[in-house]
């Protein structure tokens, strides 16, 4: 399958980056080597997790939780994950397990508020 990068962030993105993304496109997980330290850089780790996550993920828990089950971090991968697929597919005891829960719920809703009162 031919991957098609947005055309308008392309030239931003760091050519590694790129190499990183197409050179795992299509593969499995574990050809990522996420429980490995030293292979590739910390970054590329975490948006190849996030670009295979985006990909080939079901729903949001189980792409994060393969993710972090083969070694990787999950921030990206969450991130990209929770934008796909929503906030309400997050499961509930993720969400109100957080560590200072309510001033993060507020920060989100202010951010959402902003964004939407920019894009009008």
């Amino acid at each position: 399958a031919t991957i098609h990068l947005p055309t308008d962030i392309v030239p931003d993105l760091d050519p590694r980056v790129i190499g990183h993304i197409m050179a795992l496109h299509g593969k499995a997980l574990e050809d990522h080597h996420l429980d490995e330290p030293d292979r590739i850089g910390y970054t590329l780790k975490a948006t190849g997790a996030g670009w295979w996550a985006y990909h080939h993920a079901p729903d949001f828990a189980e792409g994060l939780l393969q993710v972090v089950h083969a070694g990787g971090d999950g921030a990206v991968a969450g991130s990209v994950l929770g934008a796909r697929f929503g906030f309400s597919t997050i499961p509930a005891p993720w969400v109100d397990g957080l560590n200072r829960r309510d001033e993060l719920m507020e920060r989100a809703d202010r951010l959402v508020a902003i964004l939407s009162a920019g894009s009008r």
